[in-house]
C-alpha cells in the first residue's frame, strides 16, 4: 500500500480498528497471528534504525535527521549525558530547522487546542529537558524510560499527551513569569479527556490513565492545591487496587509503579503502600518488593552487622535495625552499591523509606526503654533523610517531605541526647548531626544542627579525617561529591 501518514498498520487500517503501534507487531496482529505492516515507521522505532531501508520516504527521513539539542547538564553522581550521535527522541522523527525547537513534520500527535508551533516547542522541551528532569537516573536518550516508554504511549493516548505537554508548558511559563495561558488550556482538556477514560471500564485502569492521573497529582501539589492533589492520589490508589496491587503493576510497567509509589509518598508525606515482609509471605501483590540484592543479603546477616558502633549494637528496635543493617551492607564501600544502576538505587530508596516510615514508634515498657525508643527514632529519621540525599530528585522534588523529616530528627535527637547523653565523639551523634546539617541547608532547622555540631567540637576538636571515620563507621556511601558536601557543612557550622 502507498506510504501515508496513517498511524496504524495496514491490517488495522483496512479493518478500521484502533492500533496500538507496538513493535514488531501490534497486539491485534499478534492475536490473529498475521503479518503486521506499517505505512510509516512505528512510534518506537528510531530515526536511524531504518538506515538499511531503500524507500524514498526512508531516505528523506534519514537525510533530514535533526540537529540535536544538548541534553541537560549532569549533576554530581549521575550518569553521563547522551552523546551527540544519539537521537533525542527514539519515539518520533524530530527535525530542527535552526529555529530553536525541533518539530514533528508529520504531526502524528493527538489533536490539541494549541497552535502548531507551540505544540512542537513543548514536545521538544519535554524530550530534551522534562524527561531528564523527571528521570535523572538515566541520562541516555536511548534508554531513558520517559523517552523510550512514556513518550510513545503519550503519542497514542490523548489524555497522557496533554498531561505530558502540561509539564513542559508549566516549566516554560514558570520561567517566563507571564501567566499560564497554555497550561490552563492543557489542564482543562486533560481533565475532560481523563473523565472520558475513567468512564470507560476498558481504559480506566490502563498504564496511560494511571500515568496521567499521578502526574496531575504532582502538578496540583506543586501549585499548592493540596486537596485536589490528594484526590488524584486516592484515584490512583483505587486504580492500582483494581489492577491487583502495586507489585502487579510493577511487573507490567515498572515506570508506572515507580511514579505512583514515589509521587504518592511525596505528596502525602507518608507511605501509601505497604512493603513485603522479608519472608515474602505478606503483601505479595499489594506491597513494594525489595530489590534482589536485599533478599540475597538476608542469608548473610552476620557480615552486615560487623563493626557496628557499640551504642547501636543493642539499642535499636529490631524493625529499624533490620533496615539499617540491610542498607549499610548495600551502600558501604565494601558492598555492591557501586554495581547498582540508578533504577536499583531508586527502588532501594523507595523500599527502605516506605518500611522505615511505616514502622510504629516503640512504646517504652520499663526503665531504660526511653533510651532505646529515642535512639530508634533518631536512626529511623536519619536513615530516611540519608536515603533521600543519596537518591536525589527524581519524578518530583522532595524538599517538603525532607524538611518534615529534618524537624522530626531534631525532636528525636533532643530526646535522645537528654536521656542517653552520648559523648562528644559519639559516631552516631556525629553521623546524625552531619546528615541533618546537609538536609537542613537553607532552612530554619540549620541553626540547631550547626550549633550542636559546633558544641561537640568545643571540648576536644577533631579533624575532618576523624569526622569521616565516624561517618564511615555508621553508614557511608563513598563519593567525592557527598564527602565534599558533608565537609562543607561542617566547615560552615564551625
Amino acid at each position: 500500500m502507498p506510504v501515508t501518514l496513517r498511524r496504524s498498520c495496514a491490517a488495522c487500517a483496512r479493518a478500521k480498528h484502533s492500533c496500538d503501534l507496538r513493535t514488531p507487531r501490534c497486539s491485534r496482529c499478534v492475536r490473529r497471528n498475521s503479518p503486521c505492516h506499517y505505512a510509516n515507521a512505528p512510534l518506537t522505532a528510531t530515526a536511524t534504525a531504518s538506515g538499511s531501508g531503500s524507500g524514498p520516504a526512508q531516505a528523506q527521513a534519514l537525510a533530514l535527521t535533526h540537529r540535536r539539542r544538548p541534553a541537560p547538564v549532569d549533576s554530581p553522581g549521575t550518569a553521563s549525558p547522551p552523546s551527540s550521535s544519539t537521537s533525542s527522541s527514539p519515539g518520533v522523527v524530530l527535525l530542527d530547522f535552526g529555529l530553536g525547537a525541533a518539530c514533528d513534520p508529520f504531526e502524528s500527535y493527538p489533536q490539541i487546542r494549541l497552535p502548531r508551533n507551540v505544540v512542537q516547542r513543548l514536545m521538544d522541551r519535554f524530550l530534551s529537558k522534562i524527561a531528564f528532569t523527571y528521570y535523572p537516573l538515566d541520562r541516555s536518550a536511548a534508554s531513558n524510560p520517559f523517552i523510550t516508554s512514556w513518550w510513545p504511549r503519550a503519542l497514542a493516548d490523548p489524555a497522557l499527551f496533554h498531561v505530558s505537554l502540561q509539564t513542559a508548558s508549566l516549566d516554560e511559563e514558570l520561567m517566563a513569569q507571564k501567566g499560564f495561558p497554555n497550561s490552563q488550556v492543557l489542564m482543562s482538556d486533560s481533565i475532560s479527556l481523563l473523565r472520558r477514560k475513567v468512564g470507560d471500564s476498558s481504559r480506566a485502569i490502563q498504564d496511560e490513565t494511571i500515568n496521567a492521573v499521578v502526574t496531575l497529582a504532582a502538578i496540583e501539589h506543586g501549585k499548592g492545591n493540596v486537596a485536589t492533589s490528594l484526590a488524584h492520589i486516592d484515584g490512583v490508589k483505587a486504580m492500582v487496587e483494581l489492577r491487583g496491587g502495586i507489585n502487579v503493576v510493577m511487573q507490567a510497567n515498572s515506570l508506572t509503579a515507580r511514579m505512583v509509589t514515589w509521587v504518592a509518598l511525596l505528596v502525602t508525606g507518608e507511605p501509601q503502600f505497604p512493603t513485603q515482609d522479608d519472608a515474602q509471605t505478606q503483601h505479595l501483590n499489594d506491597g513494594l518488593a525489595p530489590i534482589e540484592e536485599w533478599t540475597a543479603l538476608l542469608s548473610n546477616r552476620e557480615s552486615s552487622e560487623l563493626d557496628t558502633p557499640a551504642e547501636m549494637a543493642s539499642g535499636l528496635d529490631p524493625s529499624v535495625a533490620n533496615v539499617y543493617y540491610q542498607v549499610r551492607a548495600l551502600l558501604q564501600p565494601t558492598g555492591t552499591a557501586c554495581l547498582l544502576p540508578g533504577s536499583k538505587i531508586h527502588d532501594l530508596t523507595c523500599f527502605a523509606i516506605h518500611r522505615l516510615l511505616s514502622v510504629s514508634a516503640p512504646v517504652p515498657q520499663q526503665a531504660g526503654d526511653n533510651d532505646v525508643s529515642a535512639l530508634t527514632e533518631c536512626l529511623r529519621y536519619g536513615l530516611a533523610i540519608y536515603m533521600f540525599l543519596l537518591h536525589g530528585h527524581a519524578y518530583y522534588p522532595h524538599a517538603e517531605i525532607l524538611f518534615s523529616l529534618v524537624v522530626r530528627l531534631h525532636r528525636s535527637m533532643e530526646l535522645w541526647t537528654t536521656h542517653a547523653r552520648p559523648p562528644p565523639e559519639s559516631p552516631l551523634a556525629i553521623w546524625l548531626l552531619s546528615t541533618g546539617m546537609v538536609a537542613a541547608a537553607a532552612t530554619p532547622e540549620w541553626d540547631w544542627f550547626a550549633q550542636q555540631a559546633a558544641a561537640r567540637q568545643a571540648g576536644k576538636p577533631f579533624s575532618w579525617t576523624d569526622t569521616l571515620r565516624h561517618l564511615q563507621s555508621v553508614l557511608w556511601h563513598a563519593s567525592d561529591y557527598y564527602e565534599q558536601t558533608y565537609k562543607t557543612a561542617w566547615e560552615q557550622a564551625l
